[in-house]
């Protein structure tokens, strides 16, 4: 039995108190990261400064979106892209 309790901390970069829960420390601890510096909203923003902001990767690489475009997350853009390249040049059949 763990008797991990819910812990008050203090964001870096907003000042604002956050709760780092029991589960959550855990989790850090098991896959060996330290506690956070940042709240939840504050690493989300930070994330998605380092992201662009967006998920969305346009298939000719100009993140141009047109109608009925599907956002796509890095990993499956990178396995297509992948893929793509091991296959053999060919024309399209009409």
């Amino acid at each position: 039995m763990n008797n991990t309790q819910d812990k008050i901390l203090t964001c870096s970069d907003c000042g604002q108190q956050f709760t780092f829960t029991a589960s959550e420390q855990e989790f850090f601890a098991k896959k060996g990261f330290t506690d956070p510096s940042r709240c939840p909203n504050c690493r989300a923003a930070r994330k998605a400064a380092r992201s662009g902001g967006s998920d969305y990767h346009g298939i000719f690489g100009n993140d141009e979106r047109l109608p009925g475009d599907i956002p796509l997350p890095d990993s499956s853009v990178e396995r297509l892209l992948s893929l793509a390249r091991t296959l053999p040049n060919r024309e399209l059949v009409t």
